[in-house]
Formats: C-alpha cells, sequence, structure tokens
C-alpha cells in the first residue's frame, strides 16, 4: 500500500512539475505570441475565407471595413507577390484543409463568442487567435493521453509517465504547444498517437469501427501532409518482428480482409474534400500548390538536418539521443521494432530531401515532432534499462536527462526573448549563449560568423591596413559616405594585399565602420552586411558576413535599449565591428577585402569604415 501511494505521488509530481513549467512559460511569453502568421495563418485561412468571406475564388482580398490587421493583409497580398495563378485562373492556398478542419470547432466558438458580444467577428481577431493557442494545448494533451494507453501496455505507470514528461518538456513539442500555436505538428502528434493506440486495440480487438478509425487517421496525416503518408506501415509492420510472426500476421490479414477494404475505404474518406477542392479551383484532381518548392532525392541534408544548428532536430532537442539509444533495447518494444527501424530511416530522408531541410519558422526540426509517438517507445525502453541499473549509473543518467531537458528550455526561452533565431545560428553562438539570460554585443557577432570574439580590453591596435575615404557626403559638416536606396553592391570598400608586415604583426584583423540607417530593412531576411573576405592567389576564399542592422546602437546593453537578436534602431550614428583571426593558410600576396553588401536596398550612411591590424596584449 505503502510503495502504490509513493508512485500515484512520483507520477503527481511529475505531471504538476510539467503543468507548472507550461504555466509559467505561457505567462512568461506565449501569451504575448502571435499565432497568425506563415504556415499558422496559411492552415487557419481556410476558416474565415470559407465560413465568413466566401472568396475562395479570390483569397487575396480581404474586406477593409472588417477591422482586419494589416499583417493578414500582407500574408494575402503575398499570394499575389509570391504564387501563379491556377489553370483555372484562382490564386490557391499552399496548405491544404486538414488543419482547419481541426481548429474548426475553436474557430466556431471564437466566431459565436464574437457575435454574441456584437464584436466584429472577422475572423482574425485575438478571440480567434486565444482559442487557436486552445485548440495546440488541446490536441497535445490528447495526444498524451493515447500516447500514456500505449505505453501502459508496456511499461509502468512511472516509466510512461516519465517518457511523456521528456518528450514534452524536453523536446520542440513543448515550444509548439505554449508558443507557436496553430501549426501543423501538434495535431499530427495527437493523430500519430493515436494510430500507434488503435494499432493495439485492432490486433487485440479487430472490430469494424477500429479499421475505420485506422484509415481515417491515416488518411488524414496524409492529407494534412502527404509525405507522412508512410505513417500507413505502422498498423502494417506492427507486431511482426521474426519469421514466424511475420507468418502470423499474413494469416491476420487474411482473416480480416473485409476489415482491410474497409480502412482503405475510409483512408480516402478526408482526402476526397482536398481533391474536390482542387478540380473546382485548379481543374485537376492533383494539384502540387507548392509550385517551385520540391524535394532534392539526390542531395538530403540528413547531417544538417539532425545535428546542425541551423534548426537541427537534437541541436534543440539533445533528450531524444535516449529514444535513439533505446532502440538498442527493443526486446522489451518488440511489436513495434520493425515500425521503428524502417519508418524513422525513411521518414529522415524524406524530410531533409524538402529544398528547406531546416524547415525556418520555428525551434527544431518541426517535421520530427510527428514521430515523438513512435520514439517515445524506445525512449521508455531506455528508462526501463535504467531502472534496472544500480544507483550511480541511474543517478548520472538522470542528471544527464535533466541538462539535456533544461537545454531545450534554455533555448526555448531564448527563442521567445528574442536572443535565438535557431533557423539561422551555428554551434558556437548556441553554446556561448546557452543558459544566458542577456545577450552582449559579441554574442550577436558570433551568431553572424560562428567565430568567438576576443576581449577588447585586451586588444591592441597596431597598424590601420585601409580606411575607405567617405568623399560623397552631401554635409559640408560631416562627412560621410551615401550608399542610395536600390543600390546593393556598393562601390564602398577597402582591400589590401597581405604582406610579411602584416604577417609579423598581429593576430587578428578587426573591421569597423559607423553606421546610420533612415529605415530597416523589409524583413529579417534582408539585413545588410558587412563583408570581409580573403581571395587566396588560387581563387579560393575565405568570406564573412557580419549584420549590420541590427547591431547599430548596442555596443553595450542598457534598460531601455536591450540588446536582442533581431532588433534594429534607425535614425541614429553607431559602430559595428568584429574581429577575424588571421587564418593559418593565408599567404603572401592574398588579398583582403572589406565591402558592404546591401541585401535590403535600403538607404545607409557610413564614415570611419576601415580595417586594423590587431593583437592581444
Amino acid at each position: 500500500m505503502m510503495k502504490i501511494s509513493k508512485i500515484y505521488f512520483l507520477n503527481g509530481a511529475i505531471i504538476l512539475i510539467a503543468i507548472l513549467i507550461s504555466f509559467i512559460f505561457y505567462v512568461d511569453h506565449g501569451k504575448k505570441s502571435s499565432t497568425f502568421y506563415g504556415d499558422a495563418l496559411g492552415y487557419y485561412s481556410y476558416l474565415p475565407s470559407a465560413f465568413i468571406y466566401h472568396n475562395f475564388k479570390s483569397i487575396e482580398i480581404l474586406p477593409t471595413d472588417k477591422n482586419i490587421q494589416q499583417s493578414i493583409f500582407d500574408y494575402a497580398n503575398d499570394y499575389v507577390k509570391g504564387s501563379k495563378r491556377s489553370p483555372k485562373g484562382y490564386y490557391i492556398n499552399q496548405y491544404t484543409y486538414g488543419i482547419a478542419l481541426t481548429e474548426l470547432p475553436f474557430f466556431a466558438i471564437a466566431h459565436a463568442y464574437e457575435k454574441f458580444q456584437g464584436l466584429p467577428a472577422n475572423g482574425y481577431s485575438n478571440t480567434y487567435q486565444y482559442l487557436i493557442k486552445i485548440s495546440s494545448l488541446f490536441y497535445a494533451i490528447l495526444g498524451l493521453l493515447f500516447l500514456y494507453k500505449s505505453l501502459r501496455t508496456i511499461f509502468s505507470s512511472t516509466i510512461s509517465i516519465i517518457s511523456l514528461a521528456i518528450i514534452y518538456i524536453g523536446t520542440n513539442l513543448f515550444w509548439f504547444t505554449i508558443y507557436q500555436s496553430g501549426m501543423s505538428h501538434i495535431p499530427l502528434f495527437f493523430l500519430y498517437s493515436l494510430l500507434i493506440y488503435l494499432s493495439i486495440k485492432i490486433h487485440t480487438q479487430p472490430r469494424n469501427l477500429y479499421f475505420l478509425l485506422i484509415g481515417i487517421v491515416c488518411g488524414f496525416i496524409t492529407v494534412v501532409r502527404p509525405s507522412d503518408i508512410i505513417c500507413v506501415l505502422i498498423p502494417l509492420l506492427y507486431n511482426v518482428f521474426d519469421k514466424t510472426s511475420f507468418q502470423n500476421k499474413i494469416k491476420w490479414i487474411e482473416t480480416n480482409y473485409r476489415g482491410l477494404i474497409l480502412t482503405i475505404v475510409s483512408f480516402i474518406i478526408p482526402i476526397l474534400p482536398q481533391l474536390i477542392f482542387w478540380k473546382i479551383y485548379t481543374g485537376h484532381f492533383i494539384y502540387n500548390s507548392y509550385l517551385d518548392q520540391s524535394f532534392n532525392w539526390l542531395s538530403p541534408k540528413i547531417i544538417e538536418g539532425l545535428f546542425g544548428y541551423s534548426n537541427g532536430w537534437l541541436a534543440y532537442s539533445p533528450v531524444m539521443i535516449f529514444a535513439l539509444v533505446g532502440i538498442l533495447f527493443y526486446k522489451k518494444i518488440k511489436p513495434f521494432t520493425l515500425s521503428i527501424i524502417i519508418i524513422l530511416p525513411l521518414y529522415i530522408y524524406i524530410i531533409y530531401s524538402w529544398w528547406c531541410y531546416s524547415y525556418i519558422n520555428g525551434l527544431g526540426s518541426r517535421p520530427m515532432i510527428h514521430l515523438y509517438p513512435l520514439l517515445a517507445l524506445p525512449l521508455a525502453s531506455f528508462l526501463f534499462y535504467l531502472s534496472q541499473r544500480n544507483i550511480l549509473f541511474k543517478t548520472i543518467s538522470a542528471l544527464a536527462i535533466l541538462i539535456l531537458v533544461s537545454v531545450n528550455l534554455s533555448f526555448s526561452y531564448q527563442v521567445a526573448r528574442g536572443d535565438l533565431w535557431s533557423e539561422n545560428t551555428n554551434f558556437q553562438f548556441a553554446f556561448n549563449t546557452l543558459f544566458k539570460t542577456k545577450l552582449d554585443y559579441k554574442d550577436l557577432v558570433v551568431a553572424d560568423i560562428g567565430i568567438s570574439q576576443p576581449d577588447t580590453h585586451r586588444m591592441q591596435t597596431l597598424k590601420l591596413l585601409g580606411l575607405f575615404d567617405s568623399t560623397n557626403s552631401v554635409d559640408a559638416r560631416e562627412k560621410y559616405y551615401i550608399i542610395h536606396e536600390g543600390e546593393e553592391f556598393s562601390t564602398a570598400g577597402i582591400e589590401v594585399n597581405y604582406t610579411k608586415e602584416i604577417d609579423q604583426l598581429g593576430t587578428h584583423i578587426k573591421c569597423s565602420g559607423n553606421f546610420y540607417m533612415p529605415e530597416g530593412p523589409p524583413d529579417m531576411y534582408r539585413n545588410s552586411l558587412m563583408v570581409f573576405e580573403i581571395k587566396h592567389n588560387d581563387e579560393s576564399s575565405l568570406w564573412q558576413g557580419v549584420k549590420i542592422n541590427n547591431k547599430i546602437g548596442k555596443l553595450f546593453s542598457t534598460p531601455d535599449r536591450p540588446i536582442h537578436f533581431g532588433n534594429m534602431i534607425i535614425n541614429e550614428w553607431g559602430e559595428v565591428y568584429f574581429y577575424i583571426p588571421i587564418p593559418q593558410k593565408i599567404q603572401l600576396g592574398d588579398k583582403i577585402k572589406l565591402s558592404i553588401w546591401n541585401i535590403g536596398k535600403r538607404e545607409m550612411k557610413l564614415k570611419n569604415f576601415k580595417m586594423e591590424i590587431c593583437k592581444a596584449n
């Protein structure tokens, strides 16, 4: 009796801690996050189009008298700028309807509330955003519940709950549940959890209802994300692990062939509305709404996708290493072993063959969330193995798990604060800033070039290598150079030869300039760059580009001007500098260049644009 009480206490404590962490993160950041942008807005936009504006023939047109946010109009305009008309002359939503269907009940509640309260009921107000956030939490909880039911068929309640807590708090599932709501990954996490549960149930109780539901779930997963059609392998390969089990599976299929026909028919049901929609607005039942975006099957970025710090999977959810290790203890999870060892590598190959393997807009590798229900099984298997070891091994492993879970939470807080842009970073920046609550100027530089910056107080300037002559000023009192709007590659620059004198003098080259931006770049991807380059005699080169816009006025952090990753200061002069260690492979006669790449094509002014040779004291 005492032992049971301890188990209930431990399980309850784990659940309470997970709830508390979620609540604190939501209060600190989640409640302030925006939902209607990017992919989430694309999925959701079916609902206002279908039930409020009836504008599927002209989704790029929204009424101007409904108090709709400007960002929504900007998104609608992007259809025109970034898309092509279908063969029938319409702009087509890039995304399929599936996620909108999961959000429909929550949209209906928000719409009824707005109508009842006499509010605009425009489909895009804060009420709708709030309900979409609730939808993500709802499907995450459902997914965890079904996953718990599946784990309990093999493992104890404590191992099952610890496994769920690790996957929830220790991975990017946490981020997309609490902060970045409205994406496809949480509903897909729920659907995969449900599919695993149904795969177990149908082999113990082969009822028509389960066959029907498996077909619908697999069809729904496929319509949401067509590349996830491999989910059908989960029930097909369930309980197949040797020759005898394979023969038993064939017999089971022969016995339940009518149920399998029902599964195939029900698989088509969720897909039909999308096919009909495409037929009406494109003239074809099958239509590639992603246009020029495609897979590169011959050159998948698997290493980068798994380990890279540009949204790599294990870089931002490192605790899942234990799930991979758990595959070695396959005997405990025999019914799912073949599913895991076939689906996991195949899925990794598919998602990292996508042209944008880093899957911008989020934290970590988003598509891997779909496989977390399947990977929860080897994770639980590892925890079971751990429970059989001695106290020292348990303690070391538990500490390692806690540290890796905290790594994910640290990254989550950093992205929410604007201190990290996970789709565009590097190992050095992630390592330098891990668990930091405040960035400094050097962190911003490391984020751009991945090179640690020296202590400026210890750096001694030895020689001026080059100074750009700022002579085109329109102000006689202060000389500065103007890079005009639309001028992407400026003539402003410095070029010197690497000499024996430079080689003997210093260890670093300092690049610096004072900049003034009347306005920011058109978007966060088009910061202007200060470009350092070494051109070797053999035509190879070293190239490093440091963003200018996000560093002006940020040499020091102040309460009214904290240093963040992306915010920019305009209409103010500010110095931007960085250090480059002199490469060992540099040769005499190589050309050293410093230039400006004005990616955003916005006007800027600069002065004191120079390169210096430096050495640490």
